[in-house]
């Protein structure tokens, strides 16, 4: 309480007599006064030291969970799920090359992407979407209610279509199949259509930086089978089924059913157009 000393030398120094006896009769307030001062200064100084310990200790608890936190998927690529590896595969007769060939350069392929591109737009397309999500997911539920309701078919084997035991069609061969033809073959062949018409609107829509969430997948259980596959925004592999409506497919895309957690355990191949890969 130094500064109370200081101000007390000041009034006596300055023989200020009726001030000077005016404080002596208010000493014991003024002194009680100075305690609770110097009491609220302390307890300030302790609070300040509680604030600044939470503030830490918050922060330092904001750092592990953003650590924790799944990364957006347009900070990701497939590193974060996979790994690579080539395989050459029987897809067509008398031939073993590795499954991404399949795709055959189909982004590149400015032909057959304004074809899809129109037959999408046929079929109800929209003008504009607010997420590339919400764009997979119209496409699929459009081209499936295509293939359920307006091809005579929904499902013809290799051997029925193409007379082999296994025959896998391009996207490029799938348009020519199941628009032109208004035919239909089996899972590989219906997974290449879907993959042709997502990939022309991405790309006609300029989703080029989503363009790598799109890939093929081949399954060997609980059955063999081949589907497409999409990583929407939340991270969660979208299953875009090939021999099932188009009801099967919005339910597990709204309960967010990832693919890689459910019935679908031998998983075999999954492949863009340049590579293939496994799951790590």
């Amino acid at each position: 309480m130094g500064w109370l000393t200081n101000i007390w030398n000041s009034i006596i120094e300055s023989d200020n007599q009726p001030l000077l006896n005016t404080i002596r009769k208010q000493k014991k307030e003024i002194k009680q006064l100075a305690i609770e001062i110097n009491t609220i200064k302390h307890n300030k100084e302790q609070l300040q030291n509680v604030y600044d310990l939470a503030l830490n200790q918050i922060t330092s608890l904001n750092n592990e969970l953003e650590i924790l936190k799944p990364k957006p998927v347009r900070d990701s690529d497939l590193n974060d799920f996979f790994k690579t590896d080539k395989t050459k595969y029987p897809w067509k007769p008398n031939k073993r090359v590795y499954l991404h060939k399949t795709l055959n350069d189909f982004s590149e392929d400015e032909e057959y992407i304004t074809k899809y591109f129109a037959f999408t737009q046929e079929i109800g397309l929209k003008d504009s979407y607010n997420t590339v999500d919400e764009c997979v997911y119209d496409i699929v539920i459009k081209v499936q209610r295509y293939i359920n309701r307006v091809l005579p078919d929904d499902y013809n084997t290799d051997l029925e279509s193409f007379n082999a035991r296994e025959y896998w069609l391009s996207p490029q061969e799938a348009f020519d199949y199941y628009v032109e033809e208004r035919d239909v073959g089996d899972c590989e062949d219906t997974s290449a259509f879907l993959y042709g018409c997502i990939m022309s609107v991405l790309t006609t829509y300029q989703y080029n930086d989503a363009i790598w969430r799109l890939l093929r997948t081949d399954i060997n259980f609980p059955v063999g089978h081949a589907v497409v596959i999409w990583l929407k925004e939340n991270r969660v592999w979208a299953c875009i089924e090939s021999t099932y409506g188009e009801n099967r497919f919005s339910k597990n895309w709204i309960r967010d059913k990832d693919m890689f957690k459910g019935v679908y355990t031998g998983i075999w191949h999954i492949f863009n157009e340049i590579t293939e890969y496994e799951l790590k």
